[in-house]
């Protein structure tokens, strides 16, 4: 098994914007390879690709002159197949990257300023200051960091514009000057950027963006981080934006590689566990449900109360384990010297260690539910932690501890089997797997059974078929689950880290053309809204052109 990722393919030099036009119109046979290597040998999708960076190079000399070097960057979105809400637990993901991506081209400036137009009508041109905002002091350690843009993410709730895309642009250039490089004086970019990644659907339009604009920023301040450092630096980055996830996504959009899924984990440090080949027979169907995952708005505070209720659950699981399992307890905390306490050990390094009796046994130790108050007289000696873990969201009727918990543990079995089930070319199994994800983060159409494994009720059961409880589904996701499963898909769960966005369908070939029939005739067309899906086919991560 890898312990890093491979490094990517060397990007061409900057060239002139008309240079760049030159070598798409006359199908020059070094760009050509180049385009290739990422995309694959379709003619089709090639002959796509040159038609959007010729638009995207003709738009860019329209509001600059000719005269400098301009690199041409990008970052496509990603589909995680299976393992939604488990990479900062220490999960593997499994995911590919999809041909739909963000395009960036850009120059560099001599002042810090970023002006950027996105050739997407409803979003439009913004500038920006990268020293700007600046933080009062400066930040030491990523905890600083995170209060800082917690105070950042309060004043635009404040003004209104929390929302504003040009938000995930700025967060590279605000992340490399106060945190990464701060004794360096960021040069800002001229920028034109198009991004074809379905907004809200699940699929890290978000971050696309923030990973593109990393990449550019990076080539164009001299800025090196190392290859296998990159998504988690472009992870913390993104919480500028307001949104307090882990690096997985990132990882996924970088370290990608055509024709493949990704298997890897990305805390506590980045794993790559291979690159998988999915079997031919089948397909990866993406429909989206029109509905937008705001990760700014309330979707954003749904998100970051899952990410906390997991991290006081953890403070259970800690406990349980120091007094049960103490040697492995030990072993990890020394091993992980320099970590913050609350990241020496991970749920999934709990899986690795205990058989399905000892997991068992842990859910018993952590309490179905608590409120803040009853949650700070429990651990006095703990509120500094807790306090942190509260600021990110506002205050829920309660923490669902033990369901979302029996989530995580589950589904961090689940994806550690991807990579044995896809060797022997057991697809079913791995269908099995999306199913009972999925059911984890159904609102809707809860059978008596379903309801069983999200409360795990049933303790005969092999741990991994356990599905737990994260609730991050809507009913319109869960129907079209339903009705692809009902119409010859095998496989079906809501995308990304839900409440919206896309159901990702698992399809053998035979049967595709009828889920879409059924999916487009009992979702689409009664909504008014027409069809919008794709079939998922893996390209490479995200470089500089």
């Amino acid at each position: 098994m890898a312990s890093r990722p491979p490094e990517p393919i060397g990007p061409v030099s900057p060239e002139s914007p008309s240079s760049w036009l030159h070598m798409l119109r006359r199908g020059d046979g070094a760009l050509q390879a180049r385009l290739e290597d990422v995309y694959g040998t379709d003619p089709t999708r090639i002959e796509d690709r040159r038609g959007v960076l010729v638009r995207l190079l003709d738009e860019f000399l329209q509001a600059h002159d000719d005269t400098q070097p301009v690199w041409i960057v990008r970052a496509p979105g990603r589909l995680t197949t299976l393992a939604m809400h488990i990479d900062h637990r220490g999960g593997y993901l499994n995911a590919l990257c999809l041909q739909q991506e963000a395009l960036l081209v850009c120059r560099a400036r001599q002042d810090d300023t970023i002006v950027i137009r996105n050739l997407q009508d409803e979003f439009g041109r913004r500038t920006l200051r990268i020293g700007q905002p600046a933080p009062d002091s400066p930040l030491p350690d990523t905890q600083a960091w995170l209060s800082w843009t917690n105070r950042l993410a309060a004043i635009r709730d404040q003004r209104g514009d929390r929302h504003d895309w040009v938000y995930k642009a700025a967060a590279p250039g605000a992340y490399l000057q106060f945190m990464y490089a701060p004794d360096q004086a960021a040069r800002g970019m001229d920028a034109v950027l198009l991004g074809d990644v379905p907004v809200g659907g699940g699929l890290s339009s978000s971050s696309s963006i923030v990973v593109v604009c990393m990449e550019a920023l990076l080539a164009i301040n001299g800025i090196e981080i190392a290859h296998d450092q990159f998504a988690h630096h472009c992870g913390v980055a993104e919480w500028f934006v307001g949104t307090r996830g882990g690096c997985g996504d990132h990882a996924a959009i970088k370290y990608g590689k055509q024709g493949h899924l990704t298997h890897m984990r990305t805390e506590p440090e980045l794993l790559l566990g291979g690159h998988l080949q999915f079997p031919s027979t089948h397909r990866f169907v993406v429909f989206q449900s029109g509905i937008v995952a705001n990760k700014t708005g309330a979707a954003g505070q749904k998100f970051n109360e899952k990410t906390a209720t997991y991290a006081i659950g953890e403070m259970y699981m800690r406990r349980w384990l120091r007094a049960n399992h103490g040697r492995f307890y030990e072993d990890h905390w020394a091993k992980r010297d320099g970590r913050p306490d609350d990241k020496r050990v991970f749920i999934a390094d709990v899986v690795e260690h205990l058989d399905d009796d000892g997991l068992y046994g842990l859910l018993q130790a952590v309490p179905e539910k608590r409120t803040r108050a009853a949650l700070r007289r429990e651990w006095p000696d703990d509120h500094e932690l807790l306090e942190r873990y509260f600021q990110s969201h506002n205050e829920p009727e309660h923490y669902a501890l033990r369901d979302v918990m029996a989530y995580g543990l589950a589904a961090c079995s689940r994806a550690r089997r991807v990579r044995d089930l896809l060797g022997s070319g057991d697809v079913a199994g791995f269908a099995q797997c999306m199913n009972i994800s999925h059911n984890a983060d159904r609102v809707s159409g809860i059978t008596r059974e379903i309801a069983a494994r999200k409360h795990v009720r049933d303790r005969s059961l092999p741990f991994h078929l356990q599905s737990g409880d994260y609730h991050c589904s809507i009913p319109e996701i869960d129907h079209m689950v339903d009705t692809a499963l009902s119409a010859g898909a095998i496989g079906a769960q809501i995308a990304g880290a839900g409440m919206g966005g896309s159901a990702i369908t698992l399809v053998p070939v035979e049967a595709q053309e009828q889920v879409v029939d059924a999916l487009t005739s009992s979702y689409r067309t009664p909504t008014g809204q027409p069809p919008a899906h794709f079939v998922a086919e893996p390209c490479s991560g995200s470089c500089i052109l």
